[in-house]
C-alpha cells in the first residue's frame, strides 16, 4: 500500500528551467495528481501495475489528468465553445501558453491511503510553499508571485452540489434572472469564460461581458 510511498508531483517543471514568466498574465492553481500519474520510489507490485496501465485511470499525464476530471474540456469549451480535440500534453501546454496561463500546484509531494484518488485520503508531505504561503496570507484576492502581481479568482464547481458547498448559489440565482431556465452547467461555462478569458473578477451573474 502506498502509505509508505512518498509521491512526487511530476509536472511542476513543465516549462523547463528557463521559463519566461513575464510572458504569462494568469495562473491556474490545481491539486495533487492521482496515483497512476505521480512518481515515487520504491513502488510496490500493485503500484507498478497501476502505473503501467495509467490510461485506465487518467486521460493524460499532466495537470488535471484524472479520467474523472473534466477541467480541460470545460476550459476549452468556455473559451472556444467546442469540446477539446485531444488530451496530449503538448496540446494542453500550448493551450495554456496561447492564452497566457501558467499552471502550478499546491503540493510538491504527498502520500495517500491506499491508491485512492480522493483528496481526503491524501496526506501532504511537502507543500509548494512559495505558492501556498502567499495564498494563506492573502485575504484581499490578490498576490505577488515571481515578482508579479496576480488577482485571485475561484472557478465555480461544475456540479450543483459543489455550488451549494461553495456558497456560490447567489450568482446562479442572479444569472437565472437574466437567463430564465438556464442550467447550472451553462452558468458555469459563462463564469469560467468571464474569469479565465475576460479576467472579469467582478462577475455577479448579471454582468457578463
Amino acid at each position: 500500500m502506498p502509505f509508505d510511498e512518498i509521491e512526487h508531483h511530476p509536472y511542476l517543471g513543465y516549462l523547463g528551467d528557463n521559463a519566461n514568466y513575464g510572458a504569462y498574465s494568469a495562473m491556474i492553481i490545481g491539486s495533487f495528481p492521482v496515483y497512476a500519474i505521480t512518481e515515487s520510489n520504491p513502488v510496490g507490485a500493485a503500484g507498478h501495475e497501476i502505473r503501467m496501465n495509467w490510461d485506465q485511470y487518467a486521460r493524460t499525464q499532466f495537470f488535471y489528468g484524472s479520467n474523472h476530471n473534466f477541467f480541460w474540456d470545460r476550459f476549452h469549451q468556455s473559451h472556444l465553445g467546442i469540446p477539446i480535440p485531444d488530451y496530449q500534453v503538448d496540446s494542453l501546454s500550448n493551450l495554456l501558453a496561447q492564452n497566457g496561463f501558467l499552471i502550478s500546484d499546491c503540493l510538491l509531494s504527498a502520500c495517500r491511503n491506499g491508491y485512492s484518488s480522493s483528496d481526503k485520503d491524501l496526506i501532504p508531505i511537502e507543500r509548494n510553499n512559495e505558492l501556498l504561503d502567499v495564498l494563506e496570507e492573502t485575504r484581499n484576492l490578490s498576490m505577488n508571485l515571481f515578482n508579479r502581481d496576480f488577482r485571485i479568482g475561484f472557478l465555480f464547481s461544475p456540479s450543483p452540489q459543489g455550488a451549494i458547498n461553495q456558497g456560490n448559489v447567489l450568482e446562479y440565482t442572479n444569472y437565472l434572472q437574466v437567463n430564465p431556465g438556464a442550467t447550472y452547467s451553462e452558468f458555469v461555462m459563462v463564469q469560467w469564460k468571464q474569469l479565465l478569458f475576460h479576467r472579469s473578477f467582478e462577475f455577479n451573474g448579471t454582468n457578463a461581458i
